[in-house]
């Protein structure tokens, strides 16, 4: 005798939500990566300053798609001391990470 279709749905179920979240959690991280580093907690200025030196890091860090990149507002990196301070934190963090874990680049 074959088991009722509702004692599939639990088990059947479970598995959908689990590749579900699994593919949910996979685009969160991918997004995260698209929009830049997450800064640290910080003035806003400080985290404007963080992200453009991010970017920047990874420029220099030659990046897949940032390897042109090189962002600073001179302006506000000469009299803003958070925007100078997160700049500078991030240039060096996202440099170091794209070093020490370097980005695929795209096939060629």
């Amino acid at each position: 005798m074959l088991p009722a279709a509702d004692e599939f749905a639990p088990d059947g179920l479970g598995r959908a939500a689990r590749c579900l979240g699994a593919v949910a959690l996979a685009a969160l991280l991918s997004a995260c990566e698209a929009i830049g580093s997450i800064p640290p907690p910080g003035s806003d200025a400080f985290q404007r300053g963080y992200i453009d030196g991010c970017w920047s890091g990874w420029g220099v860090a030659a990046k897949p798609g940032y390897e042109a990149l090189f962002y600073r507002n001179e302006g506000r990196f000469a009299s803003d001391e958070e925007y100078h301070r997160g700049w500078v934190q991030g240039e060096i963090e996202c440099f170091n990470e794209q070093m020490n874990f370097p980005t695929m680049g795209a096939a060629k």
